[in-house]
């Protein structure tokens, strides 16, 4: 299990656990045979709090999901709730526009190639869809280092992100930012900063749009903010 040592080995298991399902429970032994090695917990995971269990029984509905690399539009235009939703944010960059009528979202890396894809991909989905989110919200979902202001892991290209999306929508994006959780219970060297932060329920970033539908009514987008994501990886005792 030495090959999974040190911060570097934490976030890779964090996504892995992120890809499966949003806040899946890791199997004890999986979790176990990579944490005891290095730190001797039991690693028995703890329920999950009422807001991350509603959001992760959201996530688990959504009618789609985006993940790295794509992007893709819904329609609230016909009847029925709709859930839309993007998780498995371990360093990536979401774009999300919303409105009572339908909602785009991207899901890219942070490098110069994903960026150059994002703008050709996400300006073709908005010009397709821009007569149904015209007045929309639009937002950037953010990686930042967890200290002091919540800089931006990669600040150059989450502005060209930023710049991007406004010469695309004619729209300044707000932003949410969030978190890797292991940085928040883990030093450089990969060492716990408390005993037995829980490493089975920790958090990738996510979000998601619902809508009732009908075209009319509003839709509700929800984050994983930087609280959230600290709090799924609370200590077990």
């Amino acid at each position: 299990m030495q090959s999974f040592t040190g911060k570097a080995g934490a976030k890779f298991l964090v996504l892995l656990f992120s890809l499966l399902s949003v806040l899946t429970l890791c199997s004890a032994d999986t979790g176990s045979s990579v944490h005891d090695a290095n730190h001797g917990s039991s690693l028995q995971a703890r329920k999950l709090t009422p807001e991350l269990k509603a959001f992760k029984e959201k996530l688990d509905r959504a009618d789609k999901n985006i993940f790295t690399g794509d992007q893709s539009y819904m329609d609230f235009t016909g009847q029925g709730n709709k859930i839309f939703g993007s998780n498995g944010y371990a360093g990536c960059t979401g774009v999300v526009m919303v409105s009572s009528k339908g909602a785009m979202i991207g899901h890219y890396n942070t490098d110069e190639n994903s960026f150059q894809r994002a703008k050709s991909k996400l300006k073709d989905l908005y010009e397709a869809h821009k007569g149904d989110l015209s007045g929309g919200q639009l937002w950037i979902y953010a990686h930042v280092q967890y200290k002091k202001g919540f800089p931006y892991a990669n600040p150059e290209l989450v502005n060209k992100f930023i710049n991007s999306v406004k010469e695309i929508t004619g729209k300044d994006p707000q932003i949410q930012k969030y978190i890797e959780a292991v940085d928040a219970w883990f030093d450089q060297n990969g060492e716990p900063l408390v005993n037995d932060p829980d490493m089975n329920n920790m958090i990738g970033g996510g979000f998601f749009v619902e809508n009732s539908g009908g075209g009319h009514a509003n839709s509700v987008l929800q984050f994983l903010d930087i609280e959230m994501i600290k709090k799924s990886g609370e200590p077990l005792s």
